[in-house]
């Protein structure tokens, strides 16, 4: 849950993001928590979300940060895009997930409700190493749920696999997808069949979707959406500039 709180020593108003009980109360995640907190801490990026605070309260845990009053990326594709937009959406998280990964971060839950608008319109991402905090050690979260969001799922990471930057990326490239024809790459009733598409299938040509898009887009996208991390780009930047 996310809060609108007031923060009386510093005279400013702040989000608090209140992690639940069920998953809080278990010593593992506590730890986990806590150590992957101090490492998104230390995150200096004009793209990603800064955390002013984080800790435990009884079996609580919590994080505080910016309030932010531009909603998120999801309400923003709401409204038409124009080309530059969509490079200036997908330069800016990026840039922030490269940065992090640089500094040996992984995001593992990218999607555009993780991204977050400021009042300049700005993107920040946010809540890197949360989903990594949650994680049992079967790759499912403490409450039994699938790590991360299907729709946005790299296959390695469907598959219970390790990952590594390059899932980052994948999901990147979902977004990209969402952005360039106005819809996901697969969809399906329930999330068990949109993860199978995500490993098994390949994702319809942009250009079918959207004919006005060039044809040399859809050789971008069958990249960054390659189901093997190695026919991905080194960098998410890179997939970016060739976009």
């Amino acid at each position: 849950e996310v809060w609108e709180a007031y923060d009386e020593v510093l005279d400013r108003t702040v989000a608090v993001k209140v992690i639940g009980v069920s998953i809080a109360g278990e010593k593992e995640f506590r730890d986990r928590f806590l150590r992957e907190a101090r490492l998104a801490a230390k995150l200096e990026h004009k793209n990603i979300l800064p955390i002013y605070d984080f800790g435990m309260q009884e079996d609580t845990a919590y994080l505080v940060m910016p309030l932010l009053p531009g909603g998120t990326l999801k309400e923003r594709l709401q409204q038409p895009l124009t080309p530059e937009d969509v490079i200036d959406i997908l330069a800016s998280i990026g840039a922030a997930l490269d940065h992090a990964h640089e500094s040996g971060i992984l995001h593992r839950d990218v999607k555009p409700s993780n991204v977050l608008v400021d009042k300049a319109g700005h993107l920040l991402l946010a809540d890197f190493g949360l989903a990594k905090a949650t994680e049992g050690t079967s790759g499912l979260t403490m409450t039994g749920a699938i790590l991360g969001t299907p729709l946005y799922m790299p296959p390695e990471q469907a598959a219970g696999l390790p990952v590594d930057s390059r899932a980052d990326q994948y999901s990147l490239g979902v977004i990209a997808y969402q952005v360039l024809t106005g819809s996901l790459p697969f969809m399906a009733e329930s999330p068990l069949s949109i993860l199978n598409k995500h490993l098994t299938m390949a994702p319809p040509f942009p250009s079918l979707v959207r004919p006005e898009l060039p044809e040399r887009v859809d050789g971008v996208i069958q990249r960054v959406l390659a189901k093997s991390p190695d026919d991905r780009y080194p960098t998410c930047t890179d997939f970016v500039t060739d976009l």
